[in-house]
């Protein structure tokens, strides 16, 4: 079941209804009790009270899904208090729901009779007509709208919605002319009107009409600029226009009013350059630009943006260039240098470290650029450095109110403290950020494991451990130590900590089970199980991994793999690994265990192309070389088996069932000792040419979009009631 608080707040709110928000019900007057008297309530009142009551069972029901027994209370509600808005309305969206369009249509037709001055009843009953395809209809409505209501913009601006959506562009420029005469708030109307021009000036297909009719746009919305300063959203639209119109000062000066209200908008500070290569004609861009800035030195946003320009059109030197300008005409503005050191790190480290550190010369306790500073020397592997700057750019976030922390530094200055040989920093890092990023914590796994390297998976087991303390009935921590155990094939220890997750784990699920989660949980559990022998406990664990996620194909090949190497139910293991090859069918593993169940049935020869299959994918593998030549032998080729098995033991020294089988046939063992170090030495020295250089900082998750949200700017606005 769900919270109630949502509940408890209909029923406190009483006259959800009303429109405005959760109010006091407005119901009739109730006659006050005299001391020893009896309180009596009229029957409208009790009707009114009684529809409350269908009216939040409803919305419970709703809330719960439940929409059936929703519609039926809503229903209730409408028969005891009819002229009541909201319950018709509710009602009417139930009936849609359900398909019973002409029962919703009467609905609110009944509602239109019985107030005839409800604005809300004739914008759904349009609102529902427009649904259901009835147009003729839906003009109608709207007119009878405009003609009750002459002063709402509501009306005008969806009729001329119709009138355009049906192609009569010109019919709803004429309409929307009129409104903004008559309409007591004209701001809905023009900025439709501007809207239609706008799109006509695109569409049009005649230059000299697309200019005239964009013209009319920008007339229109000049107009709005004026008479609403404050509309961030009109102000945008506008230098939009200016740009299609090539008056790329006017959209200059647009943009820089936004970035007044919105300095840490980065989103506001490429629109320009952006637009520019949208429109397709940067370089025709880049030439204004280039003589705007000649006659405006002193404007870091013009040099700014042809640095974005140039960027985007590959010519890498002239946006640096154009990037150094800016910071040296700008004032406190850490864009230019966040930039400038992302193009410097491709070619040269040092010197987007030299950028960054000029750019704090200005501006000392700049978040931003400390925490960008902080990345780089991370990429660099200059460990210490990185912590630093992580824990200077949380100190400098944490004093600014208006600039948030971004989990990605939580998670990377803890990275930078573990390489740095600080876990007790790291373990304090993780444990605040998962306060509201629980995520944070596979993140940190992942990236972990990616290192391969078992020192630092030590320190994360260490870590687990301290953040476990602070975190006892976080079934996660136990899960990840567990798989890190194993991952360092300390399965005893491994098992300890899935032990110590599992009744958190179902205790945590015990409302809604996360499948996934204990999936694969159980998959890990029975693996770790099986390595240390406990074969029951393994079994029971990897068929409750299946009976969790039917599609898990490692599941059924791991149990079939068990049972096959006993021997025993062979037959359900063959269903299952073909279960799993029929989930992954170019699986070199599970082809293995396909072919060995064969062999464990005396199908040698079926074995036989199955595990040729499998070297074919892995050809590297020992197992599947061993088991080769075990299928050799037993079809008498025992000079083939030999083969097999030296290739299974230059792949991996350590299999020692390929040793004794190659021992007791007086095979020298030193030779191909010596052949296998020669491999893996080629092999290093081929991963280490591979190698991946340090990460560039555009693959760390360095936030480099916006900081505040502009409002108004994905909101439209339509005539839809609310």
């Amino acid at each position: 079941m769900r919270t109630s608080s949502f509940v408890v707040g209909i029923l406190w709110c009483g006259a959800a209804w009303i429109s405005g928000g959760c109010q006091t019900a407005q119901g009739p007057d109730l006659p006050v009790q005299e001391p020893g008297g009896t309180l009596t309530i009229s029957k409208e009142g009790q009707a009114r009270a009684e529809a409350l009551a269908y009216y939040s069972e409803g919305l419970i029901r709703e809330f719960n899904d439940e929409f059936d027994a929703a519609f039926s209370n809503y229903q209730e509600a409408v028969r005891r208090d009819p002229d009541n808005e909201e319950l018709a309305l509710r009602m009417a969206m139930g009936l849609l729901q359900q398909k019973r369009n002409q029962e919703a249509i009467d609905t609110i037709e009944t509602l239109t009779k019985r107030k005839p001055d409800s604005k809300k009843a004739l914008l759904w009953l349009a609102l529902i007509y427009r649904a259901t395809g009835q147009q003729e209809k839906v003009e109608q409505l709207y007119t009878q709208f405009i003609r009750r209501f002459p002063k709402d913009s509501t009306g005008y601006v969806e009729l001329a919605a119709l009138y355009s959506s049906q192609g009569q562009d010109q019919k709803a420029i004429d309409l929307l002319e009129k409104a903004a005469r008559n309409v007591s708030e004209p701001l809905d109307v023009l900025r439709a009107l501007g809207s239609i021009y706008l799109q006509r000036s695109i569409t049009q297909g005649r230059p000299d009409e697309e200019r005239k009719n964009r013209q009319a746009a920008i007339r229109i919305f000049e107009r709005l600029t004026h008479d609403y300063p404050d509309d961030i959203a009109v102000l945008y639209q506008l230098g939009d226009l200016y740009i299609l119109d090539q008056q790329l000062e006017k959209a200059i000066e647009c943009f820089e009013k936004i970035e007044t209200r919105y300095p840490n908008n980065l989103q506001v500070k490429q629109k320009l350059a952006l637009s520019f290569v949208a429109s397709g004609n940067k370089e025709k861009a880049i030439e204004q630009l280039e003589q705007i800035a000649a006659k405006r030195p002193d404007n870091p946003r013009v040099f700014f943006y042809l640095g974005e320009l140039y960027e985007e059109t590959g010519d890498k030197d002239k946006a640096a260039m154009n990037y150094q300008f800016a910071a040296k005409a700008g004032s406190n503005e850490p864009a230019p240098y966040l930039k400038l050191a992302l193009l410097k790190l491709e070619s040269n480290p040092d010197d987007a470290i030299a950028v960054l550190k000029e750019g704090l010369a200005q501006m000392p306790d700049n978040p931003r650029l400390t925490e960008m500073l902080a990345y780089v020397y991370l990429s660099q592997k200059q460990y210490a450095e990185a912590e630093e700057h992580f824990a200077l750019a949380l100190k400098f976030f944490n004093s600014k109110d208006s600039a948030p922390v971004s989990p990605s530094l939580y998670f990377n200055y803890a990275i930078a403290a573990q390489m740095a040989g600080h876990s007790n920093e790291t373990a304090s890092l993780l444990a605040k950020s998962m306060e509201t990023h629980p995520g944070i914590l596979e993140a940190y796994i992942q990236y972990i494991l990616r290192q391969m390297d078992e020192r630092q998976q030590e320190t994360a087991i260490q870590v687990l451990n301290s953040i476990a303390g602070q975190m006892p009935t976080n079934a996660n921590i136990f899960i990840h130590q567990g798989t890190l155990y194993s991952g360092l094939k300390k399965y005893a220890q491994a098992i300890e900590a899935f032990e110590k997750a599992e009744p958190l784990l179902l205790q945590d699920d015990a409302s809604g089970k996360d499948v996934d989660l204990q999936a694969f949980f159980y998959f890990w559990f029975g693996a770790a199980s099986e390595r240390e022998g406990h074969f029951d406990k393994a079994v029971a664990c990897f068929e409750k991994s299946i009976e969790l996620d039917p599609k898990n194909p490692e599941a059924y090949n791991y149990l079939a793999y068990m049972w096959a190497e006993k021997g025993i139910r062979l037959d359900q293991a063959l269903d299952y690994i073909q279960k799993a090859l029929a989930i992954t069918p170019d699986s070199g593993a599970f082809l293995d265990t396909l072919g060995w169940i064969y062999y464990m049935q005396g199908q040698y020869e079926k074995a036989l192309i199955e595990i040729k299959k499998a070297l074919q994918q892995l050809p590297d593998d020992s197992t599947i070389s061993e088991h080769l030549g075990d299928v050799y032998l037993k079809m008498d080729r025992e000079g083939d088996a030999v083969e097999a098995w030296k290739k299974a033991f230059v792949h991996d020294p350590e299999n020692e069932k390929a040793a004794e089988k190659l021992k007791t046939r007086g095979i020298d063992l030193e030779p191909l000792r010596k052949e296998a170090i020669q491999q893996q030495q080629e092999k290093k020295k081929d991963s280490s040419a591979d190698e991946l250089p340090p990460p560039q900082i555009s693959e760390l998750p360095f936030p480099l979009q916006e900081v505040d949200e502009i409002p108004g700017l994905d909101t439209p606005a339509t005539g839809q009631p609310q």
